[in-house]
């Protein structure tokens, strides 16, 4: 799927770049307030999409060497070992643990297990959301 036009396609890297730092907002919003890694994998893969749509299948597959299954299958065990982890350790499934700093410039920072998390989501979103463009393109293709 390639649009032919020149400002859409001269655009696309912009937009792409402006798309992938919101998603990046998204993520690290997502742990106090509403986001995360779905909503923020959602972005990314839309901005996946749409560099698709711009730049075509040869393009898009130069840019990501990786396939977008084994994306999302590290996604995937990344959130896996996250949930299963604490059971390693004598606490329920899906504990989370939080640990609370104070940089001298940049305030305070609190990191913990969730945002492990939230990043495996946002790989399988991403890996998943990819791969449907990529299948749906080659699906139009085979009628």
């Amino acid at each position: 799927m390639n649009l032919d036009s020149y400002l859409f396609k001269a655009w696309s890297k912009f937009i792409f770049f402006f798309i992938n730092i919101l998603a990046i907002y998204l993520f690290f919003k997502g742990h106090n307030e509403p986001g995360g890694g779905f909503i923020a994998g959602i972005a990314s893969g839309i901005s996946i999409i749409f560099l698709y749509m711009a730049l075509g299948k040869t393009k898009i597959n130069q840019i990501l060497t990786i396939d977008a299954s084994i994306i999302a299958l590290v996604g995937l065990l990344i959130a896996f070992i996250t949930a299963i982890a604490p059971i390693c350790f004598g606490y329920p499934f899906l504990y989370h643990k939080m640990i609370h700093l104070h940089l001298p410039l940049m305030g305070d920072l609190h990191v913990g297990t969730p945002l492990f998390f939230d990043l495996g989501v946002y790989f399988v979103v991403v890996g998943i959301s990819a791969k449907i463009a990529i299948m749906f393109d080659l699906y139009k293709e085979a009628q």
